[in-house]
C-alpha cells in the first residue's frame, strides 16, 4: 500500500514551527495510478484557501517568504510545503522551500539508512572537532566574530554526525558557513596569513565538498520512482475553486470538433458525481456539435444539472 500526503510548515496559518499534515488517499493498486480528487471541506476562516495556495505555490516551485505567519513574534520562520509518498521499501519527499525543489528518499532499511562515514571524511571530521576551541577563539576575537554563533553551530553539528545521512542533512549550513566566510574581507586577509585559520577552513571546504550528495540525486530518486512504479513522482495538480461554477464557456475551449482534448481534470471531477459520468459529457457535446457548434443551451442546460448535484 502508498499512503501520500501534503505536510506544510509556516505557510500563513498552517504548521507552525512543525509541520501540518494533510492526508490523501491510499492507494492498494498501482494499475489505479496515484491520481484523485481532494475535497477540501471546512468552515469560514478555517484556513482552506491556505492549503489550496500552497499546495498551488508546490506546483509551481516556488513559494514566496510573504507567506510566512504574520501573526507570531518569531523571525526567520521559513515556509514550506513537502508532498510525502510513503511505500513498504522506503519514503520519497518532494520538498519545495522558496525557488527551490528538494527531493529525498528515506529507506526503511536500516542498514542503508545507517550508511558509515567513509574513513576519509571521518579523518577530516576527527581533525574538525580537535581544533573546535581553537577555531572558535580566533572568531570571537576577530572582526568577523558575527559568525562565531553559526561556525559554533556546524561544529556542535559536525560533532554529532555518526552516519553519511548525518552529513548530508547539514550540507546546507556548512555550504552558508563557508561562501559567507570566504566573501568578508577580514577573514580572506587572515587567512592569507595565518597557517592555523587556513589549516582548519581548508577542513571546512572539504567536508563540504566530499559530504554534497551527488548533484544528479534528485533526478535519480525521480527516476526511480517512475521506473519502479510507472508514474512521476511529482504530481501534476490541477485546482479546481467550487466558488468559480463549472462553465460551459471554460470547457468550450478544450474542444474540437465535439472531443475532449484534455480529459485529466474532467474525469477526476466526474468520478465524484453519482449522477453523471464523463460519457455524459461527451454525449453533450456530441450534441453541441450537431447542432452546428452554436447553440450553447445544449451545454448550458448540462453545465446547470452538473452545478446542482
Amino acid at each position: 500500500m502508498i499512503k501520500r500526503l501534503f505536510k506544510f510548515e509556516n505557510f500563513r496559518t498552517l504548521g507552525i514551527n512543525e509541520y501540518e499534515d494533510l492526508e490523501l488517499t491510499a492507494i492498494d493498486n498501482m494499475d489505479e495510478g496515484v491520481g484523485g480528487l481532494v475535497v477540501i471541506i471546512g468552515l469560514n476562516n478555517s484556513g482552506k484557501s491556505n492549503i489550496i495556495e500552497a499546495i498551488n505555490q508546490f506546483n509551481g516551485e516556488k513559494i514566496g517568504q510573504a507567506n510566512a505567519p504574520k501573526f507570531i513574534y518569531e523571525k526567520d520562520l521559513v515556509p514550506k510545503v513537502k508532498y510525502v509518498v510513503n511505500t513498504d521499501e522506503g519514503r520519497y519527499e518532494v520538498k519545495v522551500k522558496g525557488t527551490r525543489k528538494y527531493v529525498d528518499y528515506i529507506p526503511n532499511n536500516e542498514e542503508e539508512k545507517l550508511k558509515e562515514i567513509e574513513s576519509e571524511t571521518q579523518q577530516i571530521i576527527e581533525r574538525l572537532i580537535k581544533n573546535k576551541d581553537k577555531m572558535l577563539k580566533m572568531i570571537i576575537n576577530s572582526h568577523y566574530r558575527n559568525f562565531h554563533e553559526l561556525l559554533k553551530g556546524v561544529f556542535n553539528a559536525i560533532s554529532k554526525c555518526k552516519t553519511q545521512n548525518d552529513l548530508y542533512a547539514m550540507w546546507n549550513t556548512l555550504n552558508q558557513l563557508v561562501s559567507s566566510l570566504w566573501k568578508n574581507r577580514h577573514f580572506n586577509q587572515e587567512y592569507q596569513r595565518n597557517n592555523e585559520l587556513k589549516s582548519i577552513y581548508d577542513d571546512l571546504i572539504k567536508l563540504r565538498d566530499m559530504t554534497k550528495e551527488d548533484e544528479n540525486q534528485q533526478t535519480k530518486i525521480m527516476n526511480q520512482f517512475e521506473d519502479k512504479y510507472g508514474l512521476k513522482l511529482k504530481p501534476t495538480i490541477f485546482v479546481y475553486n467550487d466558488k468559480i461554477t463549472f462553465s460551459s464557456n471554460d470547457m468550450f475551449s478544450d474542444v474540437s470538433n465535439g472531443k475532449l482534448s484534455n480529459l485529466i481534470f474532467f474525469s477526476k471531477l466526474f468520478t465524484m458525481l453519482d449522477n453523471f459520468k464523463l460519457e455524459h459529457l461527451e454525449t453533450c457535446y456530441k450534441k453541441f456539435i450537431q447542432f452546428g457548434g452554436t447553440n450553447k443551451g445544449v451545454l448550458k442546460d448540462f453545465e446547470d444539472q452538473v452545478n446542482e448535484e
